[in-house]
């Protein structure tokens, strides 16, 4: 999905709802009350060698757009979360 939506190498920060169809301002401000700074954070893929270093994966993306690798993993959880883009 990062690579589809071309999103590879994009900072949190550049989310602003102006620039992108996103905006994570407010999830890097909740971040920043727990004292933990995900601004300057990159858009990655969650590739077969990081399923493979970690002990567990979470993801929230809809599994029919994840890869065979991140389905078939015991180490990986899909949670349901609505799609904000989509109506109820």
């Amino acid at each position: 999905w990062v690579e589809k939506e071309s999103l590879i190498g994009k900072k949190l920060k550049d989310f602003d709802g102006h620039n992108t169809l996103w905006d994570l301002r407010n999830l890097i401000e909740v971040m920043k009350e727990k004292d933990i700074d995900i601004s300057e954070n990159i858009c990655k893929p969650i590739t077969l060698e990081l399923v493979s270093w970690a002990d567990k994966v979470i993801s929230i993306a809809e599994e029919d757009e994840s890869p065979e690798y991140l389905i078939n993993s015991s180490k990986v959880i899909f949670w349901k979360v609505g799609n904000p883009q989509q109506p109820y």
